[in-house]
């Protein structure tokens, strides 16, 4: 990740008496084309109109993506996926004595709607185009290098560049698309994770499948006998062939004893919904958080998701603290989101974005 430490060599310097730490980045439309302000300030700093990334303060009790997130909605009217972090930049502005820790990020827009200016700064924006990325830089470039355009420039400048190497190397994909592989193995400390077998039934069967305790929140109700299990290992066995379908069975390395599964329930473009169930005698060992980490490793680094996200009853707690367990954030509460053994029910929402995973590591 960029890091910098830059001076403000436009005003005198006579110290700092507070610090702004502002969420900012770059914004990829569907087309790859990227956000730009151009505002135009006349105040005591200057008289100059400049290109600026989208970004803003960090409110107190916000985290740096979540503000990001929030400036996004406010000034381009996007709900975006935050892709990744593209490093920090500590710059000044001496004439207001204040010190700046900018955090970059690389962001795509997920759906688009109409802005809304919420702060003093939004009034200087006049109006905002999406550039192709080559077009941006060069604006960048070609921008003044005095005063606060000279500022911003320095600022925002390695950024969009970074984006760019990052881009040219594959290391990003066009637009952010994810790359399926399909259920490939997965291993951690105590656990196998592999595709299910026909020879899996019965121990599924055994262990949780034919369990109501363990069905209790599930969509699908326990297996009234172990030909109902064969049946549905059959069809998913027919299905590995789909580079976009993961179910996985959990197997504990120590005996080669199957005591859950792990799958992908839903995907929509970029995210992916996980559900899990393990077997009763399992309960409280954490093995699902553990292969649900092991999932969010796989989907982020490998399938280059931008978001994996679980629901679940209000009621389980179970399953809310596996997903706790691992990073995941609460978002909301879905009144009559979802049904199970218990009837139509409340469901919460969890997710973790790539960004927040990598910020983590």
């Amino acid at each position: 990740m960029i890091s910098l430490r830059l001076l403000d060599q436009e005003y005198p310097f006579e110290g700092f008496d507070h610090v702004r730490f502002v969420a900012r980045g770059i914004v990829m439309d569907s087309h790859g084309n990227v956000a730009l302000h151009l505002l135009h300030r006349n105040d005591a700093f200057c008289d100059q109109t400049y290109y600026e990334t989208p970004g803003g303060g960090v409110d107190e009790g916000e985290s740096y993506v979540e503000a990001f997130a929030r400036e996004c909605k406010e000034e381009l009217g996007a709900d975006v996926d935050i892709l990744l972090c593209l490093g920090e930049v500590e710059d000044a502005y001496n004439l207001i004595k204040r010190k700046n820790i900018n955090r970059f990020f690389l962001a795509k827009v997920r759906s688009l709607g109409e802005p809304h200016f919420a702060s003093k700064g939004d009034t200087l924006i006049q109006k905002t185009e999406w550039l192709p990325l080559e077009e941006a830089i060069a604006k960048m470039k070609a921008q003044d290098d005095r005063l606060v355009a000279g500022l911003v420039k320095r600022r925002e400048l390695p950024m969009l560049e970074e984006v760019k190497r990052l881009r040219d190397a594959h290391r990003i994909s066009y637009p952010g698309e994810p790359t399926h592989h399909g259920t490939l193995p997965l291993e951690t400390k105590r656990l196998l994770l592999r595709r299910f077998e026909e020879a899996d039934a019965e121990m599924m069967f055994a262990n949780w499948s034919g369990d109501p305790d363990v069905t209790e929140f599930l969509e699908w109700p326990a297996h009234a006998d172990v030909g109902v299990t064969r049946s549905v290992v059959t069809v998913w066995s027919k299905k590995y062939g789909d580079p976009t379908f993961y179910q996985w069975i959990i197997v504990k390395k120590e005996n080669n004893e199957a005591i859950g599964s792990i799958s992908v329930i839903h995907s929509d473009f970029d995210a992916v919904e996980i559900g899990y169930c393990i077997a009763k005698k399992e309960w409280n060992k954490h093995y699902t958080s553990e292969a649900l980490e092991a999932l969010l490793a796989y989907f982020f680094d490998n399938v280059n998701v931008s978001r994996v996200f679980g629901k679940t009853d209000v009621m389980n707690e179970r399953g809310q603290a596996v997903m706790k367990n691992v990073g995941m954030a609460f978002k909301q509460t879905v009144p009559h989101g979802g049904f199970n053994q218990r009837g139509v029910c409340d469901v919460n929402v969890f997710e973790i974005s790539k960004a927040e995973y990598q910020s983590r590591k």
